[in-house]
């Protein structure tokens, strides 16, 4: 068998506003209290099953009392339990007997506070961004053992528990997490699950342990540079990069890696290891056409753009058709604003898939289009995930994004509806959106 860690960080702590306790379901009312907050970021969740996008304009993503009831994918038969409740490790491989404590980031372990909690959503948001062009469930709900733990090679319902948790009793001293190699796919008939541990705190150097612990449950090696056993990142801004299953923190945008930067220590394909027959998930379906054929129609309210999708694999393209007027396209296609993987080429095509404007700023990860439309007709608009010359491929530029803007519409037919009243016709003229 073989463990494999994480480089520690310290613990980044932040004041707290309240009070809720660990020990029981969130049924009661949280005030929503607005500080010196960042924004929340918008991403596709489904709360106790009903899906949302978030709130952008709040605090936290989601109302606090939804925390632990979020799941990415919850049709999924493979789960990625994200753990902040604390749980006793026993009876399994990692051989100790420890009642480890909940997340805590004021050590105050009996109850959480509205900080915690937010964060707590980040990370989740950052952790299922990584995981989200897979067939797999990212969760803060509890699933219960029998959907953690494999007992046979006929289980099909299985994961991992990625416990979120502080160093106790000698265990996790100096360490940012730990997790057996392929501990998600191991089978046992009589042992609790093994959880991945992450101790690490923060949205976003919480979330990427949890992820690369949880790599190393799917099969996933270190990805060094050089001496260096973990790749540090490189770059700054948008585009400062680095590989998961390194030790990027702080940069923006990680990803999976095939090791094709230069200088690697790891070869490995991450995807192809990720959704290999044992652990018992591939990609998601595609959401969308990949083909100026098979476009999907680009979802609008009378020219106003509100559009989300994902970019499941390296070798996908996304395609929409929309029906404009000449006028002003301004589009922004965004990736997610958390830690995102996605870098972003948006294009735009004529009916006749001649390419009229391509955007990718080099040092963005988002694509914003500001064209001037000539004339009426079919347009198309393809997203793609490409990478930055020199620095990352388009190998994992993958997930989230966002597509927000406007265009001139072309407006919709007026309908006649004639009603005869004693041989007089009446006509009712109806037009969509008629002040």
């Amino acid at each position: 068998m073989q463990v494999e860690g994480l480089l520690g960080l310290p613990c980044f702590s932040t004041a707290y506003i309240g009070k809720l306790s660990r020990t029981t379901v969130l049924l009661g009312a949280i005030l929503w209290l607005y500080g010196s907050v960042a924004s929340a970021q918008l991403f596709p969740t489904f709360i106790n099953g009903n899906f949302t996008i978030g709130n952008a304009s709040g605090v936290s993503p989601y109302a606090l009392w939804d925390t632990f009831f979020l799941s990415s994918n919850p049709t999924a038969s493979k789960t990625i339990y994200l753990d902040y409740r604390g749980f006793h490790s026993v009876n399994n491989r990692w051989g100790h007997n420890i009642v480890f404590d909940p997340f805590s980031l004021d050590g105050d372990v009996n109850n959480f506070s509205d900080d915690e909690l937010i964060q707590i959503q980040r990370q989740f948001q950052n952790i299922a961004e990584d995981f989200l062009p897979f067939d797999v469930n990212v969760t803060t709900i509890n699933p219960g053992i029998e959907k953690i733990r494999r007992t046979s090679a006929g289980d099909t319902e299985y994961g991992i528990r990625s416990l979120n948790t502080q160093p106790k009793g000698g265990f996790g001293n100096g360490i940012g997490g730990v997790a057996y190699i392929n501990g998600f796919n191991y089978i046992s008939a009589t042992q609790n699950d093994s959880p991945a541990f992450s101790f690490n705190k923060g949205s976003n150097n919480g979330a990427m342990t949890n992820s690369h612990e949880v790599g190393h449950t799917l099969g996933l090696g270190h990805d060094g540079v050089d001496a260096a056993q973990y790749h540090p990142g490189v770059g700054s801004g948008a585009t400062g990069w680095g590989p998961i299953m390194g030790a990027p923190f702080g940069k923006n945008l990680t990803q999976w890696s095939n090791g094709d930067y230069a200088n690697s220590t790891n070869t490995q394909d991450d995807l192809s290891i990720i959704t290999k027959a044992a652990n018992g998930f591939g990609f998601r379906a595609d959401d969308f056409g990949s083909t100026l054929f098979t476009a999907s129609s680009l979802t609008h309210d009378n020219g106003v753009v509100n559009h989300w999708g994902i970019v499941e694999r390296n070798t996908d393209l996304d395609f929409f058709s929309f029906t404009a007027t000449a006028g002003l396209l301004n589009l922004q296609i965004d990736p997610f604003k958390g830690t995102p993987n996605l870098d972003i080429l948006a294009s735009l095509y004529n009916s006749a898939g001649v390419l009229l404007f391509s955007s990718n700023p080099l040092e963005d990860v988002n694509a914003p289009i500001n064209f001037m439309l000539t004339q009426a007709g079919d347009y198309f608009l393809s997203i793609d995930g490409v990478g930055k010359p020199g620095v990352y491929s388009n190998y994992g530029s993958l997930g989230f994004y966002n597509i927000m803007g406007s265009f001139s519409a072309v407006p919709e037919p007026s309908s006649l509806v004639f009603l005869g009243v004693m041989g007089v016709a009446t006509a009712l003229v109806r037009r969509r959106n008629r002040s």
